[in-house]
């Protein structure tokens, strides 16, 4: 309710740092075309993988995402599905405790994960 004052401590010599900062993410025209266009090459499903997409047209994973909410709440794509082409775990606990924990169908499950899942070293 009081009378307050805002004084801006501020000037134009940071101003080019600022724009990068603000416009950095912003894909360009071109970009945004390759994807509307990789949409329309694969109608009627366009499966989408997000890191070969954001290579392809120069747009980086976090406006890219953006980018298909958009196109997604003007309907001009809708999801249909989710596919996980590589996941990757590390064992926080012995497998065969892990294991131990399901009973059934459920353990057969996590066995068959664990049997198909290719091993590496974590160095």
């Amino acid at each position: 309710g009081q009378r307050s004052e805002c004084i801006l401590l501020g000037n134009t010599s940071g101003l080019t740092v600022l724009e990068n900062f603000v416009f950095g993410d912003t894909p360009e025209r071109s970009s945004i075309s390759y994807v509307l266009g990789q949409i329309k090459e694969h109608q009627p499903q366009w499966e989408v993988v997000p890191l070969r997409l954001s290579r392809e047209s120069n747009i980086r994973q976090l406006p890219l995402k953006t980018l298909l909410v958009y196109l997604e709440l003007a309907k001009v794509i809708e999801a249909k599905f989710s596919y996980f082409a590589e996941y990757r775990f590390k064992f926080l606990q012995n497998q065969q405790f892990i294991v131990n924990q399901f009973q059934g169908e459920r353990r057969e499950f996590v066995e068959a994960i664990f049997t198909c899942s290719t091993k590496a070293k974590v160095w």
